[in-house]
């Protein structure tokens, strides 16, 4: 499919460029350097305020690319990029569609399932399940404290007070949940992607310290108003 497509742009190439546009359109790219890369940062921050900043890397760079391209020779006001973003349709565009390698990767520790033992009976909760009992205690027969030392047992841990999802870097329980996936063995490099991930090299899950990995919350858990 690729071959073909290739095959007709190169056959449209004659009939609207020819070698001396060419070489203008370079030359001038080059002088545009600058304002090109100043512009790819404004639409890169304009298109990140509606999107996640990965799509925003992505589409703000190929905006920046047509508007200093064809548009204006000008530095672009980071007002106008937003206003025209949001006025525009994108629900066409895979990359807003498509979930990431990091979310995929969350998610699916998200919806792994835990035994839990309570003093009544033994339960299965997903660790998502397990998280918002300690956010908020509304999961019947598991208190938050049974939730929070589950969590910690499997190298998890719900920082309530700042709102962080703790993930250890190392703990065996994680590489089960993310066993035979993408990321069974490099889950730190693939979460340190989300937005407003950071790392620490100490964090407590119960009585023992890991390196670790924190997620805000917001991520995937609408905050309550």
């Amino acid at each position: 499919i690729r071959n073909k497509m290739w095959m007709k742009i190169s056959r449209l190439y004659p009939k609207f460029t020819n070698p001396l546009w060419a070489e203008r359109f370079r030359a001038r790219a080059i002088i545009m350097l600058p304002i090109l890369l100043k512009n790819i940062e404004i639409f890169i921050d304009a298109f990140s305020a509606f999107y996640e900043r990965r799509a925003g890397q992505q589409m703000g760079t190929i905006l920046a690319g047509a508007y200093s391209g064809f548009y204006s020779d000008k530095i672009v006001e980071y007002d106008w990029a937003k206003e025209w973003i949001d006025n525009q349709d994108w629900t066409n565009q895979s990359i807003l569609e498509a979930e990431t390698d990091e979310l995929k990767c969350l998610y699916t520790i998200l919806e792994s399932a835990i035994n839990v033992s309570t003093q009544e009976s033994r339960l299965e909760r997903t660790v998502s399940e397990l998280i918002i009992c300690v956010y908020s205690q509304t999961i019947e027969d598991v208190d938050s404290e049974v939730a929070q030392s589950t969590l910690n047992r499997h190298g998890l841990k719900y920082d309530h007070d700042n709102r962080m999802f703790w993930i250890s870097n190392s703990h065996k329980a994680i590489y089960k949940f993310l066993f035979k996936s993408p990321w069974q063995s490099r889950w730190r490099d693939i979460l340190m992607r989300i937005d407003g991930a950071i790392e620490r090299s100490s964090v407590r899950f119960g009585p023992m310290t890991q390196r670790a990995i924190g997620v805000p919350s917001k991520v995937f858990i609408q905050e309550k108003k």
